[in-house]
């Protein structure tokens, strides 16, 4: 199939279909000998191993969690429908009589594909090799075999160039100020007297549709006595970050805060910090730091 690349964010949606995105034409031939006497009317079946997906008059098939396919092969002279183009699956379509020795076939040779996204696709996806349909042919109408004939395999990448920046590529520092040491009381807690540290940032996305519903996650490391808490280099301190109201993020989640892109593809973000105790014992006087990572995800 090669490379198709998604370059309009309101195409990278559940529900998007691409029809005829790739076909291919004198793939090939096959020759063909049947034990019978003179002559036979040959009948084609074709079917897919691969999970069935939506059907909207047309099955598609599942590829993975982000795409389906639909495959038509094509057919010549068939006894109801002509030459044509037909839809996977399809059972015992007939055509004009033919010899039974030594039958050279060009049905299945063309054909095309078309694709339907189910999940929207983040960066890239590839796939190799996949067989996507099986072309049987017999003899008889009420037998069918278990060799196919030929076997139609796909090998692609999807590619949606796309991208978020969080405050324009920077590092994001939080001083979290002085705090008494002895203030650090309760397992968990915030210090005596301390007000979290509001931070803002900006996020810049390319490529994404503006309605697109996007997540913050964090990536860092829990504190050993305690998970809700990102470590420090203070064992008796960790940090805690929380969304603007104090809901405290989970750590190393995917279940992170939800947000939308204006129409220019930004936002801006307020998150608050605060340290606590990890321990509950009176913490080592002097500096502490602590290091995260913020996850932009196209749910």
């Amino acid at each position: 199939m090669g490379n198709k690349v998604i370059t309009d964010p309101l195409q990278n949606k559940a529900g998007t279909s691409f029809a005829n995105v790739y076909s291919w034409a004198n793939a090939g031939s096959f020759t063909v000998t049947c034990s019978c006497p003179g002559s036979y009317t040959p009948h084609y079946k074709a079917t897919s191993s691969l999970p069935p997906g939506h059907n909207d008059g047309n099955q598609y098939y599942k590829v993975n969690d982000n795409l389906e396919v639909m495959t038509k092969i094509y057919l010549m002279n068939t006894t109801t429908e002509g030459t044509v183009y037909k839809p996977v699956p399809f059972e015992m379509v007939s055509t004009a009589l033919i010899a039974c020795s030594g039958h050279t076939y060009m049905s299945g040779g063309d054909g095309n594909i078309s694709l339907y996204i189910t999940k929207p696709f983040v960066g890239q996806s590839t796939f190799n090799n996949i067989k996507i349909a099986s072309f049987y042919i017999s003899a008889d109408s009420t037998y069918s075999s278990q060799q196919a004939s030929a076997d139609i395999n796909m090998s692609g990448v999807i590619t949606v160039p796309q991208n978020c920046v969080i405050n324009s590529g920077t590092a994001l520092v939080v001083d979290l100020g002085s705090i008494i040491d002895k203030n650090f009381k309760a397992k968990g807690q915030l210090p005596d007297g301390y007000t979290p540290k509001k931070f803002n940032f900006g996020i810049k996305c390319n490529n994404l549709d503006a309605q697109a519903s996007l997540s913050l996650s964090i990536t860092a490391t829990p504190a050993t006595a305690l998970s809700t808490a990102i470590a420090s280099s203070n064992s008796d301190v960790g940090i805690v970050i929380a969304d603007e109201q104090g809901t405290p993020l989970k750590i190393n989640s995917d279940n992170g805060l939800s947000f939308h892109l204006d129409s220019d593809f930004t936002t801006e973000l307020s998150l608050m910090a605060w340290p606590t105790s990890t321990t509950g014992k009176l913490p080592t006087a002097g500096k502490f730091d602590s290091v995260a990572q913020l996850n932009v995800t196209y749910q």
